[in-house]
């Protein structure tokens, strides 16, 4: 897919096929309608009774706040920092950050490429064109692995 608007349709779409779990790591997550749009059918996704868990890097996604949040949490899914800043600490990670945006939907299909969280990666404003894949079967393990490997080396709660 070239277009964000095309992506997060199919991405709304799959959320609402999915029946086990869905797991997603972005870079940037913006507070804004379509980081809206798309929280809001994780949420739902979240009160079928799917397992939802994000991770999100600390810098990137930094306007996407808690309370941005909070529908996705009360709904019992779960959101989670990458790479937190303390800004009372020596190590900033300031440049050592994490850019990836995987999707993994119960473990056969996901995506995977270029595209944030937000109306800028939508087209709503100036036209963005970017990647994205639609990975399905054996070919959406080494998406898994990497949300592994993230979600247990490197998360801190929002």
């Amino acid at each position: 897919m070239r277009e964000g608007e095309q992506l997060f349709a199919v991405l709304e779409q799959a959320f609402a096929a999915a029946t086990q779990h869905i797991h997603l790591v972005y870079y940037i997550w913006e507070a804004d309608y379509t980081g809206e749009r798309l929280r809001n059918a994780l949420v739902q996704a979240a009160q079928r009774g799917v397992t939802v868990r994000l991770l999100v890097d600390d810098v990137g996604s930094r306007q996407a706040n808690a309370r941005f949040f909070a529908p996705l949490l009360a709904a019992g899914g779960q959101v989670e920092r990458f790479l937190k800043v303390n800004v009372l600490s020596r190590q900033l990670n300031l440049n050592n950050r994490n850019h990836r945006k995987v999707v993994i939907i119960d473990g056969t299909l996901a995506f995977t490429g270029g595209m944030n969280v937000g109306d800028v990666y939508a087209g709503r404003g100036e036209p963005w064109q970017d990647l994205h894949a639609r990975i399905q079967g054996r070919w959406c393990i080494p998406c898994r692995k990497c949300f592994v490997r993230i979600g247990i080396t490197q998360p801190a709660k929002i």
